[in-house]
């Protein structure tokens, strides 16, 4: 596939993106007593394993989040803009962050499309 290409998966027109980094987090307390997360990530450098249960070296201290259907989470980096004001920046979790080249990020980022289908609609900067 070219650059600027896009991507066609199970008729979905995906536009092609640019991964900008890769964040990973532990599991530690947060917010009071007793309460753990990883939904603080931190940007990899280097290269990470990815497969079908997530980046090597994240984790999850919720039971609801990960695993097969669950193993990478990203927003599109055109929401953080949004949310700035409203929210602490966390990255709320995400794994990821593209940048979709001046084409719709709501293309990508709204739509219902498995991790594999996602890591094939971008190309690493």
């Amino acid at each position: 596939m070219a650059i600027g290409e896009d991507y066609r998966a199970n008729g979905i027109v995906l536009p092609l993106g640019v991964l900008q980094e890769v964040r990973t987090g532990r599991i530690k307390p947060v917010f009071g007593p007793g309460m753990q997360s990883a939904m603080y990530k931190a940007p990899v450098v280097g290269r990470i394993k990815v497969n079908k249960l997530g980046c090597e070296g994240d984790q999850q201290a919720f039971h609801n989040h990960g695993g097969v259907d669950k193993a990478l989470l990203q927003y599109c980096s055109s929401h953080y803009d949004d949310w700035r004001d409203e929210l602490i920046h966390i990255w709320l979790g995400c794994n990821m962050q593209q940048r979709h080249d001046g084409k719709d990020p709501d293309q990508l980022s709204n739509q219902s499309t498995s991790w594999a289908q996602k890591w094939s609609a971008v190309r690493t900067a």
